[in-house]
């Protein structure tokens, strides 16, 4: 008894503490493609590509898949990020903080056990994201090989690509309760981020408490690192409310800065601030702001107004 009590002392039952397991299991929390809770899709998103091996300078983008592939409902199709490749995703109607689980990631994930990791934050104006924090308990002595099956979802919290194909990781915004400069009740941006699955110290990536997460490292190839297919998402501000969603028929939502557009036909595009504020009109022709950040942009044409809301970086 001595010993047992010496050992609680030495090694706490947290340190083996396990959270929501696969799917199927009892205490999973996987969303399944078809779930009936789902309101909503992504339906833009803009994806930075990272390496095909951060380790290795001059190394390759990947290139497999292309952004659309990442909208709608989940499908056989994804894009994949690389070593630390970003995907952001806009919603005009913001995701909003209510009861249980707000959104969920899917990756295309062959196995419950080869699993290629992601983190996430969210925003509400698109400049200060928040990150989920993320806990991986997955041990990072030995690094888990390029095509080795050892990840473990008992393992993984609040990373994207816990679960395998066709079920969604999920996301509570009251994790986030308290964080700075984020509104819970309007999510605008999603942005899921590739896991860098080494276990090396100059390239690896780490969770809340500084542990590395280890998933299968190098993917050095085409479709390298997460392979991601959709998001969805359960509570969003006027869902079923067509009009209340802004469908940005004339610009795209992500803008580079000073990007023009040529228009043949007469349309005037009056150019605001995030706060409202008039910044300049302009006729026929659209050229981004060359400022980053979030511009409303009022659009007449034909006796017509209607209202998009951008991105420009």
């Amino acid at each position: 008894m001595r010993f047992l009590f010496f050992t609680f002392l030495l090694f706490p039952p947290t340190i083996y503490g396990q959270f929501a397991g696969p799917a199927g299991d009892p205490s999973s929390t996987a969303i399944a493609h078809n779930d009936p809770l789902i309101v909503a899709w992504g339906d833009s998103v803009l994806i930075q590509r990272g390496a095909e091996d951060v380790s290795i300078l001059g190394s390759p983008l990947v290139s497999y898949g292309i952004s659309d592939y990442a909208l709608g409902e989940v499908n056989s199709n994804v894009v994949s990020l690389g070593d630390g490749g970003i995907a952001t995703y806009f919603f005009s109607a913001p995701i909003q903080n209510e009861s249980g689980f707000d959104f969920a990631i899917f990756e295309n994930a062959f196995s419950d056990e080869f699993l290629e990791l992601a983190f996430v934050e969210v925003s509400s104006d698109g400049v200060n994201f928040v990150r989920f924090p993320a806990h991986c308990l997955i041990q990072d002595t030995v690094q888990i090989a390029t095509y080795e099956a050892s990840g473990d979802a008992h393992k993984i919290h609040n990373l994207a690509g816990k679960y395998r194909v066709n079920f969604g990781t999920p996301f509570d915004l009251d994790d986030l309760i308290g964080s700075s400069n984020l509104d819970l009740s309007k999510i605008h941006y999603v942005r899921v981020i590739d896991v860098i699955g080494s276990i090396d110290s100059t390239f690896g990536s780490t969770d809340v408490n500084g542990n590395y997460i280890n998933d299968p490292y190098p993917t050095a190839f085409a479709s390298g690192g997460f392979d991601l297919d959709a998001i969805a998402v359960f509570h969003m501000e006027g869902a079923g409310v067509i009009e209340n969603v802004t469908s940005n028929d004339y610009l795209p939502t992500f803008i580079y800065k000073g990007q023009e557009f040529q228009f043949n036909e007469s349309i005037v595009f009056i150019v605001s601030d995030e706060m409202g504020r008039k910044i300049e009109t302009q006729e026929n022709r659209f050229i981004a702001p060359k400022i980053s950040g979030n511009y409303f942009i009022t659009i007449l044409k034909s006796g017509r107004i209607s209202q998009e809301r951008v991105l420009v970086y």
